[in-house]
C-alpha cells in the first residue's frame, strides 16, 4: 500500500488547479513546495478564456476575476504609428471570456483559499529530493519519494504517482530522466512593473516594434502598467544588477522615443533570458509532468500559466477515474497524446511572435509592417489569433479519451459550446453550466419513453458515476424521474438527432457522440473515462411501461 495515491510537487497555479481539482474529486494526495509560501512575484500577468472558465468551473471565487483588468485588444505600433490591432470583443459572450490582466498571485490566493475551503493543506518548505526506487518493479509498487521538510530532517512517502510542476528547473522531470530539448533566444528582456510617467492605456496591450527591441505596455490592476523591453544581449551573459533594472529599462525608452512609458514606483523587476524548450515525455512510468516542468516557450500572449492550467485540468480527471474508478491506466497515457501537441502548438505560436518582436533587418521589418497592417484591416488578424491566444480551438485526435463521433458544433475533441439551454427553471443556462457537476457528462436527445429505458439501459450500470441529462424541445412531466434540459432553440437536438447522445468529460471536452442504436460504442468509451460498469445497475426511476407509446415532445 502506498502513502498517497498522487504526491504534487509543486503549488503553483498548475500543481493547486490539480490539487483542487483531485480534492474535489476524492483522490487522496498531497501537495508540497519548496518556498514558505505563495509566490509574490507576478511573473504571468494574462489570463485567457479557456484557463478562466476551468477555474469558474472548478470553484474559484469569482471576485477574482474582477480584480482583473479587462484587455479589450492589443495594438502593434512601429516608427511610432499604428500598423495594426487585434480585436479581443469577440469574446465577450456567453460562454467565452476576454482577456484579463489578472497577476499570478492573485490566481494562486484564490486557488489556495479553494483548496483550503476543500479541507486541503500545502506543505510549505518541503522539498523532493529524488526518488529511491525511480522505476518500481510491481504494478502494486508506488514510488518512494525521498523529502526534507522544514527542519531539515529527511524523510520518505510513497506514491502511486509523482506530478512535477515545480517549473522549469523540475527536479521531477530530472529524477524522471526525461529530456528536455530546446535552445534560448538572443534576446534579452527587462520587465517593470509600476507607475507610468502619463497616463498609459486602459484595456488595452501595445506593442511597440523597434529595431533595438519589442517594448510591450500592458495595465496593471491598481492602476499601474508591466512594462516590457527586449534588448540585444551584451556580450557578458551576466543579469542586470537588481538596483539598476529600472533605471536601464528608462534609458532604453527614451531611446526608442517611448519616454512617456518612464516607470517609478516599482512594484517589481525582472531581468532574464527566454527559452523554448519541451519535454520528450509527459507521462514516464509513475512520473508525470504539468506546466512550466513541461514546457516553456517565450511569453509572447502570455500562454504560460494559461497551459499548465489547462493541463491540470486534462491531467485531474484521468488520476480520478484510473484511481477512483478503476479505469485502465492507459487513460493516463492520453494526457501526454493529448497535452504535448498543444505545448507544441504554442511554442511555435510565440516563437513566431517573438521572431516578429526581434526581427531588426530593415527590409524584414518592412514586410513585416505591410503584413500586420493587411491582416488587421482584413480582420484576418483577430480572427487567426485570438481563438489560438485564448485557447479555445483545442481539437484533440482519437485516443481511448476521445471516442468517435462528429459534430458541426458539438464535436468530439473540442470544448462543449456555450449553446443556450434551461433547467432549474432559469432560462438564460448554457451547456456547459451542466459540467459544474465533477461527473462525465451523458447528454441524449430523447421523443418517447423507449428511448429513455434504452438510454438506462446503456448507461445504468455506472451509476453516480455519470451525470446523465436528457435534451427535450419543450417543458415535460414525462421525465420527470430523469435530469432534463430544454433546447430552447433546438440546437443540441440537430446536431445530435433523435435517440443522439454526446459523452462529455469533465474537462469540458466533448469525448465522443453517437446513438442509442449503437450501445456498444456508448460501454466501450464510458469503460474507458468512467472505469468498468458496475455489476449491479442502479435505480434511476425508471418509466412505467404502460407509457411505451407516449412521446416527450
Amino acid at each position: 500500500m502506498t502513502e498517497h495515491t498522487v504526491l504534487i510537487v509543486g503549488a503553483g497555479p498548475t500543481g493547486l488547479t490539480l490539487a483542487c481539482e483531485l480534492a474535489r474529486r476524492n483522490v487522496d494526495h498531497m501537495i508540497i513546495d519548496g518556498k514558505s509560501g505563495p509566490s509574490t512575484e507576478p511573473k504571468a500577468l494574462v489570463l485567457w478564456s479557456a484557463a478562466q472558465e476551468s477555474l469558474r468551473i472548478l470553484g474559484v471565487d469569482p471576485a477574482v476575476f474582477d480584480a482583473g483588468v479587462t484587455l479589450d485588444r492589443a495594438s502593434y505600433w512601429s516608427k511610432g504609428s499604428q500598423i495594426g490591432h487585434v480585436d479581443f470583443t469577440g469574446l465577450d459572450q456567453p460562454g467565452l471570456h476576454k482577456p484579463l490582466s489578472l497577476p499570478q498571485p492573485l490566481v494562486e490566493a484564490a486557488l489556495l483559499e479553494l483548496y483550503q475551503a476543500l479541507g486541503g493543506t500545502v506543505r510549505w518548505r518541503h522539498k523532493f529530493l529524488g526518488a529511491l526506487d525511480p522505476d518500481p518493479a510491481g504494478p502494486s509498487d508506488g514510488a518512494r519519494a525521498s523529502l526534507v521538510g522544514p527542519s531539515g530532517i529527511r524523510f520518505t512517502t510513497t506514491a502511486e504517482w509523482i506530478v512535477g510542476t515545480d517549473g522549469a528547473h523540475s527536479t521531477v522531470r530530472k529524477t524522471a530522466a526525461i529530456d528536455f530539448d530546446g535552445d534560448s533566444y538572443d534576446d534579452a528582456f527587462l520587465l517593470v512593473d509600476g507607475t507610468l510617467e502619463t497616463d498609459g492605456s486602459v484595456g488595452e496591450a501595445q506593442y511597440h516594434l523597434h529595431p533595438d527591441g519589442v517594448t510591450v505596455v500592458v495595465p496593471l490592476p491598481g492602476g499601474g502598467h508591466r512594462v516590457f523591453l527586449g534588448h540585444r544581449q551584451s556580450a557578458s551573459p551576466a543579469l542586470i544588477p537588481p538596483t539598476q533594472i529600472t533605471d536601464r529599462a528608462n534609458i532604453m525608452l527614451g531611446q526608442r522615443g517611448l519616454g512617456r512609458f518612464r516607470v517609478s514606483n516599482v512594484l517589481w523587476q525582472s531581468d532574464f533570458r527566454v527559452h523554448r524548450r519541451l519535454s520528450s515525455r509527459y507521462v514516464s512510468g509513475r512520473f508525470i509532468l504539468a506546466g512550466d516542468a513541461a514546457h516553456i516557450h517565450s511569453p509572447a500572449g502570455g500562454q504560460g500559466m494559461n497551459t499548465g492550467i489547462q493541463d491540470a485540468a486534462n491531467l485531474a480527471w484521468k488520476l480520478a477515474a484510473v484511481a477512483v474508478d478503476g479505469a485502465d491506466a492507459a487513460l493516463l497515457e492520453t494526457y501526454e497524446l493529448e497535452r504535448r501537441p498543444v505545448a507544441e502548438s504554442v511554442a511555435a505560436m510565440t516563437d513566431l511572435q517573438t521572431k516578429l518582436w526581434t526581427t531588426r533587418a530593415a527590409v524584414s521589418r518592412w514586410i513585416r509592417d505591410r503584413i500586420l497592417g493587411i491582416l488587421s484591416a482584413t480582420g484576418l488578424l483577430t480572427r487567426r489569433v485570438v481563438p489560438q491566444l485564448a485557447q479555445i480551438d483545442t481539437a484533440y485526435g482519437p485516443s481511448v479519451a476521445r471516442g468517435g463521433g462528429r459534430g458541426r458544433t458539438i464535436s468530439p475533441g473540442k470544448f462543449l459550446p456555450p449553446h443556450p439551454v434551461q433547467f432549474d427553471g432559469e432560462v438564460d443556462k448554457l451547456l456547459p453550466d451542466l459540467l459544474d457537476d465533477r461527473r462525465v457528462l451523458a447528454l441524449a436527445t430523447i421523443t418517447s419513453i423507449d428511448e429513455l429505458r434504452a438510454l438506462h439501459a446503456i448507461l445504468d450500470s455506472w451509476g453516480s458515476r455519470l451525470h446523465v441529462v436528457v435534451v427535450v424541445h419543450s417543458p415535460t412531466t414525462l421525465l420527470s424521474a430523469t435530469p432534463t434540459v430544454i433546447d430552447t432553440h433546438e440546437i443540441v437536438s440537430s446536431e445530435l438527432g433523435q435517440g443522439g447522445v454526446a459523452v462529455v468529460r469533465p474537462d469540458r471536452i466533448v469525448g465522443m457522440t453517437g446513438s442509442l442504436q449503437n450501445p456498444a460504442a456508448i460501454r466501450t468509451y464510458l469503460t474507458a473515462v468512467a472505469g468498468p460498469a458496475d455489476t449491479q445497475a442502479v435505480e434511476r426511476g425508471r418509466p412505467e411501461t404502460s407509457a411505451s407509446k407516449e412521446t416527450a415532445s
